[in-house]
């Protein structure tokens, strides 16, 4: 019985990552009209002093942002999910920023934050755009995992 508790557990918080070499990855997106929107490698801390790997991207003739959209990725993905949204999302004053959950892609924590710690990493991303970004007008989108997590977190935010 131990082992089918261990096995639902595991399946359930601990599903395979989708891990990425860090060196290999996209840094530029060329989008319509011959748009250039470039990422820029990010790690910040949550609250459990855990590191989290995100990514900002903004169109290349801004270099600093105002505004930004937080994409929070599905069970089983990555920060880069988004990565055929850059092209449509993305102004000049607007940016993307996407990070790996803890439990996910190559953040640290061994479980996903499906047990309601999801919005540290949200609130953590959010001052880390704060205050190394200077973005002052910051939003949420999720998918599927990252959704629930966005609502949860919007819930309990008192921004």
């Amino acid at each position: 019985m131990k082992s089918l508790i261990k096995w639902v557990f595991d399946i359930s918080l601990r599903p395979p990552r989708a891990t990425y070499d860090l060196d290999n990855t996209v840094c530029a997106i060329e989008g319509r009209n011959q748009d250039l929107y470039i990422r820029h490698d990010c790690k910040f801390d949550n609250d459990n002093n855990q590191t989290l790997y995100g990514s900002l991207w903004h169109d290349s003739k801004n270099k600093s942002p105002t505004a930004c959209v937080i994409y929070l990725h599905s069970l089983g993905t990555n920060q880069f999910e988004c990565v055929n949204l850059v092209p449509f999302l993305c102004t000049e004053e607007l940016a993307i920023f996407t990070f790996d959950f803890s439990g996910s892609g190559l953040s640290d924590g061994d479980t996903i934050p499906l047990i309601g710690r999801g919005c540290q990493d949200v609130f953590a991303a959010s001052q880390y755009l704060k205050n190394h970004w200077g973005i002052s007008n910051i939003g949420i989108w999720g998918r599927s995992m990252g959704a629930a997590i966005g609502l949860d977190t919007v819930s309990i935010s008192n921004d």
